[in-house]
């Protein structure tokens, strides 16, 4: 089982329920010749929220992957690591359980500094935009 949150562009993203769902189910059809692996098709804010999250919670997967010499140096490195789907609006970030409440606290951090809204998709459902605004 996984924490998954989703940290989306609030220009994009529909402020109300069913539209906000409808967009999130669009676009998590992961469709089309997009590499989700690269962050630098992403929105400025999502690519710098990216690139500070990812020092505290490792990519898993593609070219920002954890190589084997840094997982052999830090074992502890492993239960960080983390599996990410980019896209233009979004980032999909699929950490271990065991990481929730850390990484939780620390994406609520970066997420109000990059101007980015986040998504519960794991726990309560809630979507919080960076003016505070929930639904």
């Amino acid at each position: 089982m996984s924490y998954d949150v989703m940290l989306f562009d609030a220009n994009s993203a529909p402020r109300e329920r069913a539209g906000f769902d409808s967009w999130f189910n669009t676009l998590t059809q992961w469709e089309g010749d997009l590499d989700y692996n690269d962050y630098t098709h992403a929105t400025p804010a999502l690519q710098s929220f990216y690139k500070e999250l990812i020092k505290s919670y490792p990519s898993l997967n593609g070219p920002d992957a954890v190589d084997t010499k840094a997982l052999q140096a830090n074992p502890d490195l492993e239960s960080c690591l983390t599996d990410y789907s980019i896209a233009p609006q979004i980032i999909y970030a699929a950490f271990a359980w065991s990481q929730a409440h850390n990484a939780d606290k620390l994406i609520h951090d970066l997420a109000a500094k990059h101007g980015v809204g986040i998504y519960h998709v794991s726990t309560d459902n809630a979507v919080i935009f960076p003016d505070g605004f929930t639904i």
